[in-house]
């Protein structure tokens, strides 16, 4: 993928449960997935 392609999804709102099996489940019919990031919550971790 060329940097002029790249594309980057923000969503937000989800469980504490949800992980990135879960997350790319979700949106592997939309095309290919080449990172997932989780950023932690400080709060609760």
């Amino acid at each position: 993928m060329s940097a002029s392609s790249k594309r980057t999804v923000y969503v937000g709102g989800l469980a504490e449960e949800v992980n990135k099996d879960i997350i790319h489940a979700a949106f592997i019919p939309f095309g290919e997935i080449i990172d997932i990031q989780i950023p932690l919550d400080y709060e609760t971790r």
